[in-house]
């Protein structure tokens, strides 16, 4: 397992150094690293009689952190995919498509709404006629 390296400021590595090193906790199986992780708790279990991990105790209490952080991070990813998936069929429900990976929605307008369309009527032709007055009859 990959160890992250952690840095501290100057006077907090100082003051805890120096309290690591007056309790002699090297001597009582307790790392300088594990102690700056967490100086209270280490402290706390000193008095308690608490002695530190064994280093296969150790490495089993970091596969076992290891595994429950993986499966906290795959139950945030399930979570983000429903949450997505939902956000999704919202917007395909106003009527928006997804187009090169980007959401495209329908436009619109109320400031200037559209104006009736007006149909215009051609000329009708009359239905009855009247006969066509003829010059001959005079």
């Amino acid at each position: 397992m990959n160890e992250s390296r952690t840095t501290y400021p100057d006077e907090y590595l100082d003051y805890w150094a120096d309290v690591f090193n007056d309790m002699d906790l090297a001597s009582k199986g307790y790392t300088i690293e594990q102690f700056l992780r967490d100086p209270h708790g280490t402290l706390d279990r000193y008095h308690n009689g608490d002695r530190p991990l064994l280093p296969a105790q150790q490495a089993v209490a970091d596969r076992l952190l290891a595994e429950e952080l993986a499966a906290d991070d795959a139950r945030a990813h399930e979570d983000h995919v429903a949450l997505t998936r939902a956000h999704e069929q919202k917007l395909e429900q106003r009527g928006a498509r997804c187009s090169g990976g980007r959401w495209i929605e329908p436009l619109h307008h109320s400031a200037y709404p559209r104006k009736p369309l007006q149909r215009i009527k051609a000329p009708q032709a009359p239905i009855n006629p009247a006969p066509a007055a003829t010059g001959a009859d005079d």
